[in-house]
């Protein structure tokens, strides 16, 4: 989900990847900006939220993660492990490597 036409673009670029450009969620873009904290942060976080309440009301599988991530390992036998287990939302801790299900 690209919220600005410049990530759109260099998505649409790689191979094998679905893009939607979600224009109408800019957040607080052009009253306060997106910066951490601010009006526009904290309304792009909602936008998000519905996004994705959309998305699993759809029935579809939703792996959203931050940009700022670093992953030194795929994630991905974690998580399933974690699905098996019955875990309807898997997530990370802020610190260290722990891997939660709820």
């Amino acid at each position: 989900i690209a919220t600005d036409q410049k990530a759109d673009e260099e998505l649409k670029k790689i191979n094998g990847t679905n893009v939607v450009y979600a224009e109408e969620m800019q957040g607080g873009t052009k009253q306060t900006g997106q910066s951490f904290g601010t009006a526009g942060y904290w309304l792009l976080m909602l936008e998000r939220t519905l996004l994705f309440r959309e998305l699993l009301i759809l029935g579809v599988n939703v792996f959203a993660f931050e940009t700022d991530q670093i992953w030194l390992q795929d994630p991905l036998p974690e998580v399933a492990e974690a699905l098996a287990q019955g875990a309807d939302v898997v997530g990370t801790h802020g610190r260290g490597n722990e891997v939660a299900g709820n």
